[in-house]
C-alpha cells in the first residue's frame, strides 16, 4: 500500500524531513521495519572521561567475563547425564500442560 503524508502525522514528518534535506534511512531486520531519521551529522570529537566511563567499564566487564568463562572451560569438563536430562525435559512438558 502506498501512503500519503496526510494519512499519518508520522508519515508526514518523514516526508518533511526528506524534503528538508535531512537523511532518512530504512532497514528491514527480523520482521521489523526500522526507520532512521538523521537530522544532522556531527564531526567526531574527543570525549571526557565521565562521558566514556560507562562504555569503558562495559567493555572491560565483557572482556573479563569472556576470559573467565574460557578459563572455566579449560579447567572443568562438562558431562551431561542423558537420563537426568530426559527426566527433566519430561517434567517440563508435564508442567506446561
Amino acid at each position: 500500500k502506498l501512503y500519503k503524508g496526510s494519512d499519518s502525522p508520522f508519515i508526514s514528518t518523514m516526508i518533511n524531513a526528506r524534503n528538508n534535506g535531512d537523511s532518512l534511512s530504512c532497514d528491514y531486520d527480523g520482521g521489523q521495519l526500522l526507520l532512521y531519521y538523521i537530522h544532522e551529522f556531527r564531526a567526531p570529537k574527543p570525549r571526557t572521561f565521565n562521558e566514556v566511563k560507562g562504555y569503558v567499564l562495559a567493555d572491560m566487564q565483557s572482556d573479563r567475563e569472556r576470559e573467565y568463562l574460557a578459563k572455566l572451560r579449560h579447567e572443568y569438563s562438562i558431562a551431561i547425564q542423558k537420563k537426568s536430562l530426559e527426566r527433566y525435559a519430561k517434567s517440563l512438558n508435564q508442567q506446561s500442560k
